[in-house]
């Protein structure tokens, strides 16, 4: 199921400045995985920095969100990201997990394939623990993760989920 992604301004606007940044950084030290992690870091810090100072402008957002705690926290993400849920179908969602297929615009994408990157890397070590971290924020025991089986450009998606994991029992008094 293909689905139509808006391009988003404010997106477009992030891809010359992302192909830039990772030219540089792969300039500096090299495609291979473990130094691309290192050079990475940086970045990523900057990324979890901004999407907490976002949530903490929009602590409006927890009020909106509805469901199980997986599916607020698809929510949470969506909105962070200001991608609609149309862009990223729910394709499994139980009680304790969620699975969605992102075919929203990318700048990530973008950039990777300009710069002759992996995304399978780069958004392993620049993307995921930020989306970890606002999720912690909400609910420490929300676990984000991608299935990088199933990730653009050697797929016509991203698949990602979120799972509730240390859930206690019901209390039963």
């Amino acid at each position: 199921m293909k689905v139509d992604a808006e391009i988003r301004p404010a997106e477009i606007e992030k891809v010359s400045g992302y192909i830039t940044r990772l030219k540089n950084i792969s300039d500096l030290v090299g495609k291979d995985e473990t130094c691309l992690k290192q050079g990475l870091s940086g970045w990523e810090k900057e990324i979890s920095t901004r999407r907490t100072k976002q949530l903490v402008k929009n602590l409006d957002w927890l009020n909106s969100l509805s469901g199980t705690e997986v599916k607020k926290g698809y929510q949470l993400i969506l909105l962070q990201m200001g991608v609609p849920e149309s862009e990223c179908p729910i394709v499994e969602e139980t009680e304790t997990k969620i699975t969605w297929h992102a075919y929203d615009f990318c700048p990530y994408l973008v950039a990777v394939n300009e710069t002759g990157l992996d995304t399978k890397i780069i958004c392993k070590h620049l993307t995921e623990k930020p989306v970890q971290e606002l999720l912690n924020i909400f609910n420490p025991n929300l676990r984000f993760s991608r299935n990088y089986n199933q990730i653009r450009p050697y797929s016509e998606y991203c698949e990602e989920q979120i799972e509730l994991i240390n859930q206690l029992p019901n209390n039963p008094f």
